[in-house]
């Protein structure tokens, strides 16, 4: 980058949080910029658009958006990001509902350029506002990208399920998750206890600890030991309890009990093809053909 937009560039960045000097900076910059034809310059115009969000000024980011002749990742998160922590007074209640249902609407034009940071801040926005018909609709969008089995993509669609009114989405979708981490279970949680269902978040606590145990014992060998744990559960053991099992059978080489907690993944997630193909590569190790 030449000297000259390395200046601009930093100009924009260094302003973007004086929102105060964006009357009178703005438009010198952005002469400047046009003066010496860098307007077609994606970092220096993302630094624009940038410089807008940060000072709230989103007719003008807006109007910048559509006016780029070309757009990178870069260019989305950053007016996405620019809704998400956008002044509720003036933006959340009136315009920001028909700003991200027309981002909906481009992101599905430019499908391919879109990634989990893009989901994640649109769905951000959605639960800003409980906006859930758009929050549905970049759901779907996760889902046909392939990028349901993205971990923090489907924390995100727990929490933004959950703050939209709609628990049952909520639980679909951590029922859903191959694996879980700390945010998952404590999204979930959180989610329960803000509808008012205190029962089931004692369940799920309940569930997580097991989980956790079975989970260490697993990881030390001691696969006997955590067979013993799940059968004295004082519940049913569900995937959150037989998948990391089935971990620590396929790690340690214990095939019956891999095996067994196949199965009963496979009865609790019927419809989960990954079960399947698990199931059918214990039998095709084995030489089990008759068994497929």
């Amino acid at each position: 980058m030449y000297p000259l937009m390395t200046t601009i560039y930093h100009s924009f960045s260094s302003n973007s949080t004086h929102s105060e000097k964006l009357d009178s900076i703005s438009p010198k910059l952005h002469a400047v910029v046009t003066k010496h034809g860098f307007e077609s310059n994606l970092p220096v115009m993302n630094s624009i658009l940038d410089m807008y969000c940060r000072c709230s000024c989103f007719s003008e980011a807006n109007r910048y958006f559509y006016e780029m002749n070309q757009r990178d990742l870069i260019t989305w998160n950053t007016l996405i990001a620019g809704y998400e922590i956008s002044n509720p007074t003036e933006n959340l209640l009136t315009g920001l509902p028909e700003n991200i249902g027309r981002l909906s609407r481009l992101i599905h034009l430019d499908f391919h350029q879109n990634n989990d940071f893009t989901f994640t801040s649109i769905m951000a926005a959605c639960m800003t506002l409980a906006f859930l018909n758009c929050g549905q609709q970049i759901h779907g969008r996760i889902i046909r990208r392939g990028l349901d089995g993205n971990l923090a993509l489907s924390n995100a669609l727990i929490d933004m399920y959950s703050k939209c009114g709609n628990i049952a989405d909520s639980h679909q979708v951590f029922g859903s998750m191959s694996r879980r981490d700390l945010v998952s279970w404590t999204t979930m949680m959180i989610g329960y206890g803000s509808h008012g269902y205190g029962e089931e978040v004692v369940e799920l606590f309940d569930k997580m600890i097991y989980g956790c145990e079975v989970d260490l014992l697993g990881r030390a060998g001691k696969v006997e030991e955590a067979y013993e744990l799940i059968e004295s559960m004082p519940f049913k053991p569900d995937e959150c309890v037989w998948g990391p099992f089935l971990g620590a059978c396929k790690a340690h080489r214990f095939p019956n009990s891999r095996k067994l907690a196949a199965h009963r993944i496979l009865d609790l997630r019927p419809n989960m093809a990954g079960t399947y193909v698990m199931l059918s590569n214990i039998y095709a190790t084995d030489a089990k053909w008759g068994s497929l």
